[in-house]
């Protein structure tokens, strides 16, 4: 599943979409997996964290290309759906396609 963004020209913040796609922002589920470290480069579809909700696994992919610049959230620490959770800076290429 794809994780909601927020982003300007060079970085973009990842947050946490709720499972349904509802808007209540009191559902919580707890980080089980980060696959990325600060540092790293991702790309398109790759795998960022894992979330439990209550009954359900979710892996959250990016949907941009880029380096990790900050994580946000300890493993098995429960967080809120629209948490943010992960800071991104753009590649060039990426940056550009979306201004």
């Amino acid at each position: 599943m794809n994780v909601r963004t927020q982003h300007d020209a060079v970085r973009q913040i990842v947050r946490l979409p709720h499972p349904g796609g509802e808007t209540d922002h009191s559902v919580q589920g707890e980080l089980t997996a980060w696959y990325v470290e600060v540092g790293d480069t991702v790309a398109i579809g790759q795998r960022l964290f894992q979330i439990s909700w209550p009954g359900l696994v979710i892996d959250y992919t990016a949907d941009a290309a880029g380096q990790v610049v900050q994580r946000h959230g300890r493993l098995r620490e429960h967080v809120a759906a629209e948490a943010e959770l992960l800071e991104l800076r753009l590649n060039a290429s990426e940056s550009a396609e979306r201004n």
